[in-house]
């Protein structure tokens, strides 16, 4: 069972689906926040780096999807708004791996680059333009991972200040909706067709001329090289995106790297699926190396294209050097095998899911409403025990009223990790206030 549990984590190394244990466990997660620089003009981009780590006593599954990620935005530090993050759809557009498995005190790292909000139209200078943060002064920023089991946040405060001197002169060229547009899709300003023929460069665009905002980015890498705004246009170009006809130059995730290598061996009829069991001590060894460059690419000592690219190369030299290829009839039986498997886990699965909806549903429904108005952790937690001893005395099923119980005698430990967490985050926006004073 712990190579499987394993095996999910290395971005499913064998496209084995690991089915979790459905329960009444809770995820226990700590979200992060680190921004690139705390200081930024006008129209400057903000990179931030977040990580999320399992700090439970079991593997967790962690959802990347964006709606699970919301990111809100403050300039009082008190009430946030969230914003809305543009979306460029690719050209081609690819499935991209959207969730993973985290063990115990095990982190994913990820970052974003952020400059535009779809949630509101900010005016500067006569352009429409959707900027985050619209004018000079302090913004607190907060990221959220919203899982309904166990929600983290993290805040970070950076300062948003006017140009001067030089960046002053390129800023009167670079504040234009369509630069703006240019830098937080990379460079893509080109027409787009998908296969129902529809067009959206009037989307990306707002209705400006491509050749327009390509003479303003020309014009400040030419006239203001040295400027902050120079040099934002300047790696923007570089970044491999065609500047008429756009072509993304996205790198590969680890995960796209070892499908590659799952096909081509599939394509020679190796059983890649039914490896880990058939040559456990290998694929135990496998599992060790990947893993060791797992936590590399977790502390930034390698790429995540670096993770893929060798992770894939000793996956197909594993797998070649200790198992030989199957007749064409004998993989197709085994892989026929392996989907039915797969799919009796997952209604299995969704049967013990229901199940405890079923049963322990309404524990959650109050939760996630205590979480929703509450405006503090004092309040979230009042709430949520107000609501709990309401349902305790409504309740008739043994199985609910024993696990509203034991939810009821965990809270005081849950409410002093939070407070922990909480004061821990009071300091350090007070360290970075005094700091940037």
């Amino acid at each position: 069972m712990h190579i499987f549990l394993r095996c999910s984590i290395l971005c499913c190394c064998f496209l084995i689906t690991l089915n979790g244990i459905c329960g009444v466990a809770q995820n226990k997660w700590q979200l992060k926040v680190k921004v690139e620089k705390g200081v930024l003009l006008l129209g400057e981009p903000l990179v931030i780096h977040y990580s999320i780590k399992n700090i439970g006593s079991v593997e967790q599954r962690f959802e990347n999807y964006e709606d699970m990620r919301p990111i809100l935005v403050s300039e009082d530090g008190e009430t946030f708004k969230e914003i809305v993050r543009p979306r460029r759809p690719d050209p081609q557009p690819v499935a991209k791996l959207v969730s993973s498995s985290v063990l115990p005190n095990q982190s994913q790292t990820y970052s974003e680059v952020l400059l535009l909000d779809l949630s509101r139209v900010i005016r500067i200078g006569g352009s429409g333009a959707w900027l985050i943060f619209p004018r000079a002064g302090k913004f607190y920023v907060k990221v959220r991972y919203a899982d309904p089991n166990d929600p983290a946040e993290d805040i970070s405060t950076i300062r948003i200040e006017e140009p001067k001197g030089m960046d002053a002169e390129a800023w009167n060229i670079y504040r234009d909706e369509g630069v703006f547009r240019y830098v937080q899709y990379d460079g893509f300003i080109g027409r787009v067709e998908y296969s129902n023929k529809k067009r959206y460069d009037q989307f990306y665009m707002g209705g400006k001329d491509s050749k327009d905002i390509l003479a303003r980015v020309e014009k400040i890498i030419k006239e203001f090289p040295d400027t902050t705004y120079g040099r934002i246009l300047q790696n923007v170009r570089t970044k491999g995106q065609n500047p008429i006809v756009g072509q993304p130059a996205e790198p590969k995730d680890a995960s796209a790297y070892l499908n590659e290598a799952t096909k081509e061996l599939e394509a020679q009829w190796y059983d890649v699926k039914g490896f880990p069991k058939e040559h456990p001590e290998e694929n135990e060894q496998y599992l060790d190396q990947v893993q060791q460059w797992f936590d590399e690419r977790g502390e930034e000592k390698i790429s995540e294209d670096e993770f893929g690219r060798r992770s894939a190369e000793l996956l197909k030299t594993c797998v070649k050097k200790h198992s030989k290829p199957l007749s064409q009839e004998e993989w197709k039986r085994r892989y026929a095998q392996y989907d039915a498997e797969a799919k009796a886990n997952q209604a299995k699965k969704k049967g013990k899911e229901e199940e405890w909806r079923r049963k322990y549903g309404a524990i959650k429904e109050i939760e996630q409403t205590a979480f929703a108005v509450s405006k503090t952790t004092a309040d979230f937690y009042r709430l949520y025990q107000e609501g709990l001893e309401k349902l305790l005395k409504e309740a008739k099923d043994d199985d609910l009223k024993r696990k509203i119980q034991e939810t009821l005698a965990d809270l005081p430990k849950q409410r002093k990790q939070q407070e922990e967490f909480d004061e821990q985050q009071r300091q350090r926006r007070e360290a970075f206030e005094k700091q940037h004073k």
